[in-house]
């Protein structure tokens, strides 16, 4: 419940503001080499500002590490959250292909 103005006035702004928004970067990821989320995932606020992503799972899998390896190539459906600092959140799915390990 919502006491006086400035309560409503914040409420109104989280409304109306924009959700974070999530890109995905990828080239030549390989099964087998460790590699950071941070650079394939990235996210901006509704002023653009860079926010760090969450992996929350992995073809379904959860407690996902942040140095991950893909233990195979295929096509690996990532689900992506991003939080901004007033809460506004974003979560998607990418599918994320993976190449084969490179000395095979």
């Amino acid at each position: 419940e919502f006491t006086g103005d400035f309560d409503r006035e914040q409420y109104k702004e989280y409304m109306i503001r924009s959700n974070p928004v999530i890109s995905c970067y990828t080239s030549d990821i390989h099964a087998g080499e460790e590699l950071n989320w941070q650079n394939i995932f990235r996210a901006v606020d509704a002023e653009e500002h860079a926010i760090a992503v969450r992996i929350v799972s992995v073809n379904g899998m959860i407690d996902i590490a942040e140095n991950y390896r893909f233990s195979k190539g295929g096509i690996y459906e990532v689900e992506v959250l991003a939080v901004d600092a007033k809460q506004k959140q974003t979560r998607k799915i990418f599918p994320l292909p993976v190449l084969p390990c490179k000395n095979k």
